[in-house]
């Protein structure tokens, strides 16, 4: 056998020690085809947040996802889903790495798939039609408590004003003008105190004294501060009574009454629960077609979508209920994984973008182009 001389034995072992790192740097691409592997993105929802327009999807939630997709640098496509139950079924099948649209983070649904940090809060809400109010609605404000419990407050300050207008007339002056029976005189320190308050001034009683005109200066300049907060109670209850009311109100209302609401999204839950005879409907419109028809008394649905939705069809009579139900977050959804894997780490990516996206205002201002600064 042929023996290596020293010099070839070391110019081998120079060439193998350069080698090592070629080979570690070998593996290298296969990590990085994976970080560029595009994410399969399951796209569901309904306008403002998911929307088709000229041909390509837009809205809220496609904005955001934009905006991530880029902070983390992946390509992606998107396949529609038919609503946001089929796109969470992608993720939890593997199907799509990302379900993205106005997704309500749930408990039920947090044991099938894992949810980032939510990017926007909503409520449920009824959309009905709108009726006109009647006069038991219009006269409701006057014969409240709170309104005939300051008219009891006001008559009794008018009594004590017009006690002490007669009591100090009698005692200082000649009182001609103020009976010396308590309840006549107290009477027409009462009727003093009224058409001071009301800037009537008949002039047919006035105080004489000084203590007496002190009482009714002081009464004067009371009486301009509520003269003018019962003025604005009065026109606001009136403004309010007049306004037309949905038919259905409150969560209350749906019990045994036909409601409308979309497959697959947390309304039809909550109008069961409620006791409400279900609508099915695929999507937002087919719900408020049917309400429009007379197949269903009101629609439940989120009402950010509701209020947009009513916005843009002129030909929907239909009102949006004032009051809002169950809270919940809207996120985006991967896969649930055990700590440290891929799952997890996207997910810890996902959240990393968009509490930048929050920090830096881009969330903000997507949400305002779309809803302006509308509530939830």
């Amino acid at each position: 056998m042929q023996r290596r001389s020293p010099i070839s034995a070391f110019y081998g072992t120079v060439i193998l020690a350069l080698l090592l790192p070629i080979g570690g740097l070998a593996s290298e691409p296969v990590a990085l085809a994976e970080e560029v592997t595009p994410l399969r993105v399951a796209l569901a929802g309904s306008p403002p947040f998911v929307l088709d327009r000229e041909g390509a999807p837009a809205g809220i939630a496609v904005d955001l996802w934009q905006r991530v997709a880029r902070r983390l640098g992946r390509p992606f496509h998107v396949e529609r889903a038919a609503n946001a139950e089929a796109a969470l079924d992608a993720v939890q099948a593997g199907r799509a790495d990302v379900a993205v649209g106005p997704l309500s983070a749930t408990a039920e649904r947090a044991a099938r798939v894992s949810f980032t940090q939510p990017y926007f809060q909503a409520r449920l809400g009824i959309a009905a039609p709108e009726v006109a109010p009647g006069l038991a609605a219009r006269l409701r404000p006057f014969v409240s408590g709170g309104f005939l419990g300051g008219l009891a407050v006001l008559l009794l300050v008018l009594v004590g004003v017009g006690a002490a207008l007669w009591w100090v007339e009698r005692t200082d002056g000649v009182g001609e003008d103020f009976p010396a029976e308590p309840v006549a005189g107290v009477g027409v320190g009462v009727w003093l105190a009224l058409v001071t308050m009301t800037t009537v001034g008949y002039g047919d009683k006035v105080p004489k004294t000084p203590r007496g005109r002190v009482i009714a200066g002081i009464w004067m300049l009371v009486s301009m501060i509520s003269v003018s907060s019962l003025t604005a109670f009065l026109a606001t209850a009136a403004t309010l009574a007049g306004l037309e009311r949905t038919a259905l109100q409150t969560a209350a209302d749906l019990r045994g009454r036909p409601v409308a609401v979309v497959q697959g999204t947390t309304g039809l839950d909550f109008a069961r629960r409620h006791g409400a005879q279900l609508v099915v409907r695929p999507d937002l419109d087919a719900a408020l077609d049917a309400t429009r028809s007379g197949a269903a008394d009101a629609v439940v649905f989120d009402r950010p979508a509701l209020r947009w939705r009513l916005g843009q069809r002129a030909d929907l009579t239909l009102g949006l209920s004032p009051h809002g139900y169950e809270p919940v977050g809207y996120a985006f959804a991967v896969a649930t994984g055990r700590s440290g894997g891929r799952a997890a780490t996207l997910r810890d990516a996902l959240d990393r973008a968009l509490l930048g996206a929050g920090e830096d205002g881009a969330t903000r201002a997507i949400v305002e182009r779309w809803l302006g600064a509308q509530e939830p």
